[in-house]
């Protein structure tokens, strides 16, 4: 894919950072979600928090979801003369390789041995004000927080924690948590 078929751009990290108000905004990254199950999280699982959200006391409604997904067969390239390399970190594209305008795949991090896989996010529910390219903004800088890594990692800081805690609770929990403990964050 040459740079003049594809949209692609790199972003630095900025040091004038968007203040997003929580209590006015609804964020959810759903990661490992395949292919074929992408409708049923958009008819139900959406739904469902959607209603959650909204039986709120205070929420106003605006929610983003979005999809993350790390295992996919796109590969990106950086055409250098008569050569290609790895892209830089912060490569985003938008076009081509995109099957919707709510597509996008960012490469995140420098990759020094190998080739850079992206990651492919799907934007599927924005009731927001907030536009793709805060949406790139956000997501690039997300990747940045995670505090085990000194640099950026493939995915945003939540759900790179999220693994980490589903692993966690899969090598210590050995039976079900006791009922006391429903609703509260006691694997904190």
């Amino acid at each position: 894919m040459s740079q003049e078929n594809a949209r692609m751009s790199t972003y630095a990290p900025r040091k004038k950072k968007a203040c997003l108000n929580a209590s006015h905004l609804g964020m959810t990254l759903f990661d490992g979600v395949g292919e074929g199950q992408i409708k049923h999280v958009i008819n139900n699982e959406v739904k469902g928090i959607l209603e959650c959200l909204n039986s709120l006391k205070g929420f106003n409604g605006e929610v983003a979801e979005i999809l993350v997904n790390k295992r996919i067969d796109k590969k990106l390239f950086k055409p250098i003369e008569n050569d290609a390399t790895n892209p830089e970190p912060g490569t985003l594209v938008t076009k081509e390789i995109c099957q919707t305008s709510k597509e996008f795949y960012l490469a995140s991090q420098k990759v020094f041995q190998g080739t850079a896989t992206p990651t492919k996010y799907i934007l599927i529910h924005n009731d927001t004000e907030i536009s793709l390219e805060q949406f790139y903004e956000l997501t690039y800088s997300q990747c940045y927080n995670y505090f085990g890594k000194n640099g950026s990692v493939r995915v945003p800081a939540l759900v790179q924690y999220a693994h980490k805690l589903a692993f966690l609770a899969g090598q210590t929990l050995k039976e079900s948590p006791s009922e006391k403990l429903k609703g509260q964050l006691f694997f904190i």
